[in-house]
């Protein structure tokens, strides 16, 4: 059996192996129906019928495109935690089907290096069973990236209407491949027209929550976000390359090495690498105005940032003398990358903020005849559909009222408060010391804090007032 075919069946097989172990931790998250946490409450809130959506969505961070989709999949099959996470899951699948298409012009060993190290990043498993619109984002950008590299300018144009409308850091990347298009030698006047009016297009939302909605308030240095120009960098590397800081090194080397690239794929490389430096530069640059990067936001770098290892590792591997020493590369990088994972989805199984946990904890403490029921308003509150957050997991006829924290006095025995995410100062304190706590301690109230599982413990739970 030659060495070069004893390897690419192992590479089939750790791939097939990291397909099961997407599908199984995919399966499971969606079978566990574990509780929403606050960012999957906006989604699902924000798409439930509100009189006042749009002007929510003008104040939100994001464009509105997934919820809007959202929206019509849960009209169709409900908008339990299985239906609206099934949602995301669909579009991971996607991405890999559009990854998986490079084989119309790549080697077949790079694409499947390419998919082996897309599914051993851990963003592509833990979005796959979040209601939030990451998931959709990596389906758009890994079309965005396969259509650019296929060179199938006219359907990449009107995909990459579709990136710029799911999250602003798709726009970001939608601008650059239309400035790269438009700088291309064979695009003439009459598409860099069309390619100058999809930009514009691009430009319509994000106008459109400056001048109507509430994100002037959130830029010039006041957004939630604290990062600086290197964390921009630090995180693009860790979530755009899989391996992150090992990957990179891997990259260099092969660049170094780039002699024994093929001519298509180093071509294709010197695209990706391109496009990544310029998204990872273009948002550095950005925090010294705003800072707006996280690590989940470079899972748009993700699609480029697979294929660009996968060529590297596709010219460093020929390089090691040995066929059973590139066998055991590729099995260390997999099970280093399946402990990383199983780290991140078990912190999210939990789960993640325990709201429906906290509800039903409330209503079952709750004397039906005595009690009164209230909710915290800090932070979910004070954001937009705070009320509908609060109220998603009660039922319509046990609303909680929304606690003035200058009624605290009035609190009385049997009473219970319940809290979404707020940030505990000390998260190892019995109970946890967070703005509630430190109102009804200081009005001198007696209470028993009630935290339900959950992977931040002191962030959701309620509180039950034990005397006036």
């Amino acid at each position: 059996m030659p060495a070069s075919l004893s390897f690419d069946r192992i590479l089939k097989l750790l791939l097939g192996l990291a397909l099961a172990s997407f599908a199984a931790y995919t399966l499971y998250g969606l079978w566990l129906g574990y509780s929403f946490w606050n960012d999957e409450v906006f989604s699902v809130a924000a798409a439930l019928p509100q009189g006042e959506a749009m002007q929510g969505y003008l104040r939100d961070v994001h464009p509105p495109l997934y919820q809007w989709l959202l929206a019509l999949w849960v009209k169709l099959f409900g908008i339990s935690e299985l239906s609206a996470r099934l949602f995301s899951a669909l579009f991971v699948a996607g991405a890999l089907a559009a990854l998986a298409s490079l084989r119309r012009k790549m080697p077949q060993r790079v694409v499947l290096l390419t998919l082996f190290l897309f599914l051993s990043s851990w963003l592509t498993i833990y979005y796959a069973q979040e209601a939030r619109s990451y998931a959709m984002l990596l389906f758009v950008s890994a079309l965005s990236f396969v259509l650019f590299t296929l060179g199938e300018r006219r359907w990449l144009i009107a995909v990459l209407l579709t990136l710029g409308c799911t999250h602003f850091f798709g726009t970001l990347q939608a601008m650059l491949y239309l400035l790269w298009i438009g700088l291309e030698r064979d695009t003439g006047w009459p598409k860099r027209i069309l390619l100058a009016s999809v930009a514009g297009v691009l430009m319509i939302w994000p106008v459109a929550m400056l001048t109507l909605g509430g994100v002037d308030e959130q830029v010039g240095g006041k957004f939630w976000i604290d990062s600086t120009p290197l964390d921009a960098l630090q995180d693009a590397i860790q979530a755009g390359i899989p391996l992150g800081s090992a990957g990179l090194i891997l990259i260099l080397a092969a660049a170094w090495l780039r002699s024994f690239i093929p001519t298509l794929e180093r071509r294709a490389a010197q695209d990706a690498a391109i496009l990544f430096a310029a998204m990872a530069i273009g948002t550095a640059l950005l925090n010294f105005h705003t800072p707006v990067t996280t690590e989940r936001n470079f899972i748009v770098l993700l699609p480029p940032g697979s294929f660009l290892l996968a060529v590297a590792l596709d010219a460093i591997l020929p390089r090691v003398p040995r066929n059973w020493a590139r066998i055991v590369l590729l099995v260390l990088i997999f099970l280093a990358t399946q402990e990383r994972i199983y780290s991140k989805i078990g912190r999210k199984f939990e789960p993640l903020e325990n709201i429906r946990g906290a509800t039903e904890g409330a209503l079952a403490a709750l004397d039906p005849v005595h009690g009164r029921l209230f909710a915290w308003p800090l932070r979910a509150q004070a954001t937009i559909f705070g009320s509908e957050r609060i109220n998603f997991y009660f039922p319509p006829t046990a609303q909680p009222r929304v606690l003035d924290p200058q009624a605290i006095p009035a609190l009385r025995a049997g009473d219970i408060v319940v809290f979404l995410r707020i940030t505990a100062t000390n998260a190892k304190a019995a109970p946890c010391d967070n703005a509630l706590f430190a109102h009804l301690e200081a009005s001198g109230t007696p209470f028993r804090a009630t935290f339900p599982p959950q992977s931040v413990r002191c962030e959701t739970g309620f509180v039950t007032i034990l005397g006036p």
